[in-house]
This record gives structure tokens, C-alpha cells and sequence, in this order.
């Protein structure tokens, strides 16, 4: 696996511990009332809070264990990971061309939703968690793409 894919799956991972620990959250811990949409609003953008400050730590934390893990490979003779990521090229940036789409029609899914949920009359809450989470599970499904694309390969088309 490439150095690019495992600092995706390095988010992927924060990303699907956040989700899941808010809804955990929402359906088990002491929660705003259904109709109180300011109180979900400051609930989930505690949530995005908690999952950027996830992503950078584990995004540092990677980091710094990739460095420290060639070193010792350096140090000692043995194979070990390999070298560290270069710099942006050309295939990373047809593949974020590539997987930029999905995360955006996944979320595009999530805002068509919304409004349909509310032009049925359907319940503010839900059409809010009904958003941020589609536009969670497109960034998921952007990022398994990106590393779909980086082991098997992305052509020119």
C-alpha cells in the first residue's frame, strides 16, 4: 500500500470514529430536545470541531511515525517502508479530479434530501443529520475512491 493511501486510510479511520461516536451520542447520551434545532446545530459542529482536531493529530501522528519508522530503517539495513510521499505529481492530481466528483454527489444526494424531507414536511432535525451526514459519508467515499485509484491505477479518458 502507498504512502498516499495509508495517510487516506489514516483519515478514513478518524473520519468513521467521529460518525460513529456521535451517533452514539445522539441516540444513546443526554441530547437537545427533537425540535431544538439550535442545540443539534451546536451538537454537530461540536462533532466536525472534535473530527477536524481528529484529523490533524492523526495526520501528525502518521507523519511522524512514517519519518521515524525510515530512519530506523536507515539505521539498521533492513527493508522497511520505503520512502517518504513526493510531492504532489500529476496522477495526484487526476486522482482528486477523479474522486472529487463522488464526495460531491454523495453530498449533492444529502442536500436534495433535505428538501425533499422538508417539502414533505418532514422534521428540521432530521433533514440537518440527514445533510451533514451524507456530506460525511461523501467525504468517506471520496477518500476510498482516492485509494482505490492509487493501488490499481488511474488512466488519462
Amino acid at each position: 500500500m502507498s504512502t498516499q493511501s495509508k495517510r487516506i486510510v489514516v483519515g478514513l479511520v478518524v473520519g468513521s470514529l467521529v460518525m460513529v461516536g456521535y451517533g452514539v451520542w445522539a441516540l444513546v447520551g443526554s441530547t437537545p430536545a427533537p425540535g431544538d434545532l439550535r442545540g443539534w446545530a451546536r451538537a454537530l459542529l461540536a462533532a466536525v470541531a472534535i473530527g477536524v482536531v481528529g484529523v490533524v493529530v492523526g495526520q501528525i501522528r502518521f507523519h511522524v511515525g512514517m519519518n521515524d519508522a525510515i530512519a530506523r530503517q536507515r539505521l539498521s539495513g533492513r527493508p522497511g517502508p520505503g520512502r517518504p510521499a513526493p510531492l504532489e505529481d500529476e496522477r495526484d492530481k487526476l486522482i482528486a479530479r477523479r474522486s472529487g466528483p463522488i464526495g460531491a454527489t454523495v453530498s449533492g444526494l444529502g442536500v436534495t434530501g433535505l428538501l425533499t424531507l422538508l417539502a414533505l414536511g418532514g422534521a428540521p432535525v432530521v433533514g440537518l443529520h440527514l445533510l451533514v451526514g451524507c456530506c460525511a459519508v461523501g467525504g468517506l467515499a471520496e477518500g476510498v475512491a482516492q485509494i482505490v485509484f492509487y493501488e490499481r491505477g488511474v488512466s488519462h479518458g
